[in-house]
């Protein structure tokens, strides 16, 4: 497994770099990943993020400034270039809060009742075992939950935390 990979937005096979890097994120060990697009479509940077990237790289950067987040994000520095950051300001404060809010919460309305709170606790920062006594089941029936939420959403246990986060609740 590389250490960094430079994940294209447009990928063949009818999977986009977003949804490459939240399979990638999901592995034991998954790489460090930075975008590498000549794109910059809404959204584009926050579901990057959200999806676990840990930069973003314009292909029109120059190859030293390339290589240099590359080198910079294995040492665990996030790396944006100044394009992708502006970019998620104005999305950021241009997008209505409401709207994030309703995302949100309609993506967390597509799991089940017991995923659903099961997410909702973890999100309150409980341990599996915390979780199961209060919802009465074991700790692999909270795994099992966990799990099957986020491979409903592609997000890992700290982006639905975020999610909730963001809903509100």
């Amino acid at each position: 497994m590389p250490d960094v990979v430079l994940m294209d937005v447009n990928l063949p096979g009818g999977m986009d770099g977003v949804a490459g890097t939240a399979a990638l994120k999901r592995l034991p060990s998954p790489p460090r990943i930075l975008i590498l697009t000549s794109l910059s479509p809404s959204g584009l940077v926050e579901s990057a993020i959200e999806a676990g990237a840990e930069g973003f790289v314009s292909k029109t950067d120059p190859p030293e400034e390339m290589v240099r987040r590359v080198q910079e994000v294995v040492q665990d520095k996030p790396q944006f270039n100044e394009a992708s950051v502006k970019q998620l300001v104005r999305e950021l404060t241009t997008e209505k809060p409401m709207d994030r809010i309703a995302v949100a919460r309609a993506a967390l309305d597509e799991l089940s009742e017991r995923e659903r709170e099961t997410v909702l606790l973890s999100a309150q920062g409980l341990r599996n075992n915390e979780i199961a006594e209060r919802m009465f089941v074991s700790e692999r029936t909270v795994k099992v939950h966990l799990s099957a939420a986020g491979d409903k959403l592609g997000l890992n246990r700290i982006q639905l935390a975020r999610l909730v986060e963001r809903a509100g609740l």
